[in-house]
């Protein structure tokens, strides 16, 4: 049976299929299964029996309803059979005799070579579910797939609400697992205390932690990403960053936090243990995962942001250094074309007008925006700090790494210490890009543009 036919598995009624196609794939008889309803004396009793194998066939359970029969499927099952069958019945309405329905089930069972769900298949059910368990966490899914393996292994599907008792089963075994994992790697003291600490007021915003660590950031502002680490703070106070399980997939722990995202605080006390314990310890996973990234990705947009500042500030100056260019072009002409000047005065006033337009350096672009960077020091260590609090894990060989080991011991504490930038080997002696000098106010520039990419 095709993955696609097993969407009708477990249902208690006769599938109305709309497509001829449909109605072809689902209900047409075997040489055998033709046979053995032809055999029944009575043209009701042979359309009865196709009845029961092709509602056996498609839905894996035994019909017995007073539902009414599709007149699609009574006239395809008459068109095979030979008969004239009526355009409105049950199949309780096929039968005087309650017995003959029995029989019939049992004889629908025998031809499609259908078994009984016993001891040791259910076993094999419940083995099956359980490695199901690991990657669905879905009840309704896990038990569409149950039906499958029944319906794969020639199984006559049970009642309800006995294959419900088996997957909530394999659930619970798949939940205890995870449960003892937790408590490995946390601690049974750390998960006693997560009720209360998230059921504290959180003074600042006037809710309690668990709401607050459930607001999205307001903005891209540096508040926004101070609030952001503060909030991967109280995470890893709780134990967040422990909580590695690496046989837990991110579709099982976004299935586990989601109903935390919408549940009261006052709630978490009417909880079972088993169940509040898993849901909290998902919730502070998926949050430290979810605002790292959210904290990142607005270390990012502030680093973006300084740098933007700093380039619209150097070409701002460029741009001036250029309308002083162009005045002192003008005076030159100026003191040119006065032929009452001698030469001497001539010259002394080409000198002034030279002196006071020409800069001691021409930096290049790059030594602008790093100079105007530089300037901005306090809030690129502000920066750095909040990205250290942050703890990627990266490497040691990471260019993050290096840069934070650069801000935080490499640092000059006095601008005695400072020191030549190593020059390009295209840049001449006597270029600006070979004397460029850097202070303690510039170190923090080095760390944030390039080595945050």
């Amino acid at each position: 049976m095709g993955r696609w036919e097993h969407r009708y598995l477990g249902w208690d009624r006769f599938p109305d299929p709309s497509t001829p196609i449909e109605i072809e794939q689902l209900f047409t008889l075997e040489s055998d299964e033709l046979a053995c309803a032809r055999a029944r004396r009575t043209p009701l009793h042979r359309l009865a029996v196709a009845l029961h194998i092709v509602f056996l066939k498609t839905t894996g359970r035994l019909l017995n309803s007073v539902e009414i029969v599709p007149v699609s499927v009574l006239e395809y099952l008459g068109r095979q059979l030979g008969c004239t069958p009526p355009r409105i019945t049950s199949i309780r309405g096929l039968y005087r005799r309650r017995r003959t329905l029995f029989d019939h089930q049992q004889v629908a069972i025998d031809v499609l070579g259908l078994d009984m769900l016993g001891e040791h298949a259910e076993r094999g059910l419940v083995a099956y579910l359980r490695r199901e368990a690991t990657a669905v966490f879905d009840p309704s899914e896990l038990m569409a797939r149950a039906r499958s393996w029944l319906a794969d292994h020639h199984y006559l599907l049970p009642h309800e609400r006995r294959l419900r008792r088996v997957v909530t089963g394999a659930r619970r075994h798949r939940q205890r697992g995870l449960l003892k994992a937790i408590g490995a790697v946390v601690g049974a003291a750390t998960m006693r205390g997560w009720v209360d600490r998230l059921t504290a007021l959180h003074e600042p915003s006037g809710v309690t932690c668990l709401e607050w660590l459930r607001v999205a950031p307001p903005g891209k502002s540096a508040r926004s990403l101070e609030e952001q680490i503060a909030k991967v703070l109280l995470l890893k106070e709780l134990g967040a960053a422990n909580l590695t399980l690496p046989d837990l997939p991110l579709a099982g722990l976004e299935h586990f936090a989601r109903p935390m995202m919408t549940r009261k605080p006052a709630a978490l006390a009417r909880l079972t243990e088993r169940r509040r314990t898993l849901e909290i310890a998902c919730f502070l996973r998926r949050q430290l995962l979810r605002l790292t990234d959210a904290g990142i990705e607005l270390i990012d947009h502030r680093i973006a942001d300084l740098w933007r500042g700093a380039r619209d500030r150097a070409e701002a100056s460029e741009a001036g250094q250029l309308r002083r260019y162009r005045s002192m072009v003008a005076d030159l002409c100026r003191l040119l074309d006065d032929e009452r000047l001698s030469a001497a005065q001539l010259r002394f006033g080409l000198r002034s007008v030279i002196a006071q337009a020409a800069p001691a350096t021409m930096p290049t672009r790059v030594a602008a925006i790093r100079q105007e960077l530089g300037r901005q020091s306090k809030d690129l260590a502000g920066l750095l700090e909040l990205a250290r609090a942050i703890d990627l894990g990266i490497s040691g060989h990471h260019p993050l790494a290096t840069a934070f080991m650069v801000w935080t011991v490499s640092r000059p504490r006095d601008r005695r210490h400072c020191r030549r930038v190593p020059s390009s080997p295209s840049a001449s002696p006597g270029s600006a890009s070979s004397s460029r000098r850097i202070g303690p106010q510039h170190w923090d520039v080095i760390a944030p543009p390039r080595c945050w990419r």
